[in-house]
C-alpha cells in the first residue's frame, strides 16, 4: 500500500518542477504558491466525499490521566512551533550577543515541548515505535534537508537554468517510487528484513548525498552528476521510508495507530523545517561574514551526511531485540 501511495508522486514529480521553473522564469516564483490554491480545492473535492463513506466504528483508545490544558498536546504543539521559529529566526541575526542566547532558548523550548507531542522514547530512540518515529526524523532531515538546496546550488554554483535544476527534483521523486517498489518486493522477509532495508536505504541515501554534493560543489565534474546523485538518493529514500513506516505502524496497537501516524508526520515536517532552516541560516551567516554559498552548502551536506550515518546505526533499533528474533 505504501508503494502504491508513493507511485502517486510520479506524474506530479514529472510536471511539477517544469511548471514551477517556467513560472519562475516567465513571471515570479511567487506565482508557484498561487498555483497551489486551485489544486487544494480539487484535492478536497476528490477526497472528502470518499472520507464521509468510511466505516467509523473503531476501538477507542484508553483515556490517559487528566492533565492541565497547558500540558496538553495542543499547547505543546504551539510551544514547539514557537521554539522552532525562535531558533531559526535567531540564527539570522548578525549580533552574536543576541543570536546565541535566543537560539539556545528556542532549542530548549522546542525540545522540551517535543517530548510531550511524540510518543515516549522517541528522543532516546527507544527500540520499537519510538525509534521508528526518530528514524523518520533522520530520514527526512537527510533527504529534504539536502534536496532543498539542490536547485539553488545548481543555479548559483554551476550556472544551470531553473528548468534544468528541476530535473534533480524530478529524478529524486521518481526513483523514490522505484525504491518503494523494490522494498515492497523484499518486504516478505519480515521484521529483520525491514531493519536491514532501513540500513540499506540510509546507505544508498548517503551515497546519493555525496554524489550530489560532488556534482554541485566541484567544477571538475559535469553539473548533471548532481542530478544523478539525487536519483541515487531517491532509491535509498524509497527503500528506507517504506520499510521504517511499515514496521513502525505494525508495532503500534490498533487503537493508537492514528496517534503514531500523526507523530510520524510531525517528525517528517519538523525535520524538513529544521534542516531547511539551518541550511538557509548557514547561507545567511556565511554571506554576513564574507563567506560563500559554496561554503554554506558544504556545511549543510556534511551535516546531512552525518545524519545519514546516524540513521544507519539507528536502524538496528527499529525493533526490540525479542521482536526481531
Amino acid at each position: 500500500m505504501f508503494a502504491l501511495l508513493s507511485s502517486a508522486w510520479t506524474v506530479p514529480s514529472l510536471i511539477g518542477p517544469v511548471i514551477a521553473s517556467t513560472l519562475a522564469d516567465l513571471t515570479s516564483w511567487r506565482g508557484v504558491f498561487l498555483l497551489m490554491l486551485p489544486l487544494i480545492a480539487i484535492a478536497a473535492t476528490l477526497t472528502l466525499p470518499g472520507l464521509r463513506k468510511l466505516d467509523r466504528t473503531h476501538q477507542a483508545a484508553e483515556a490517559g490521566p487528566a492533565q492541565p490544558w497547558w500540558k496538553g498536546p495542543l499547547a505543546m504543539s504551539v510551544l514547539l512551533t514557537a521554539g522552532t521559529a525562535l531558533l531559526l529566526q535567531a540564527l539570522l541575526l548578525k549580533n552574536l550577543a543576541l543570536l546565541i542566547p535566543l537560539a539556545v532558548v528556542g532549542a530548549v523550548v522546542g525540545v522540551l515541548s517535543l517530548r510531550h507531542v511524540v510518543r515516549e522514547g522517541t528522543l532516546s530512540l527507544r527500540p520499537g515505535v519510538g525509534a521508528g518515529i526518530g528514524i523518520r526524523f533522520l530520514l527526512c532531515a537527510v533527504y529534504f534537508g539536502s534536496e532543498a538546496f539542490l536547485p539553488l546550488g545548481l543555479q548559483e554554483l554551476r550556472d544551470v537554468s531553473a528548468t534544468e535544476a528541476g530535473l534533480g527534483l524530478s529524478a529524486g521523486a521518481i526513483t523514490w517510487v522505484v525504491g518503494s517498489m523494490l522494498q515492497a518486493k523484499r518486504d516478505g522477509k519480515g521484521a529483520g528484513g525491514r531493519s536491514s532495508g532501513v540500513a540499506l536505504g540510509f546507505a544508498i541515501l548517503l551515497a546519493g548525498v555525496l554524489v550530489m554534493a560532488l556534482g554541485m560543489l566541484s567544477d571538475a565534474v559535469p553539473a548533471l552528476i548532481a542530478v544523478a546523485g539525487w536519483a541515487i538518493g531517491g532509491v535509498g529514500m524509497g527503500i528506507a521510508f517504506n520499510a521504517s513506516t511499515t514496521d513502525t505502524m505494525e508495532q503500534a496497537p490498533a487503537e493508537r495507530q492514528g496517534e503514531v501516524s500523526g507523530a510520524l508526520q510531525l517528525s517528517q515536517t519538523l525535520a524538513t523545517a529544521v534542516l531547511a532552516g539551518l541550511g538557509g541560516a548557514a547561507i545567511a551567516l556565511t554571506h554576513d561574514y564574507d563567506g560563500s554559498t559554496r561554503t554554506a552548502l558544504s556545511c549543510t551536506f556534511l551535516l546531512t551526511a552525518v545524519l545519514a550515518l546516524a540513521g544507519t546505526v539507528a536502524s538496528r533499533r527499529l525493533r526490540p531485540a525479542a521482536s526481531a528474533r
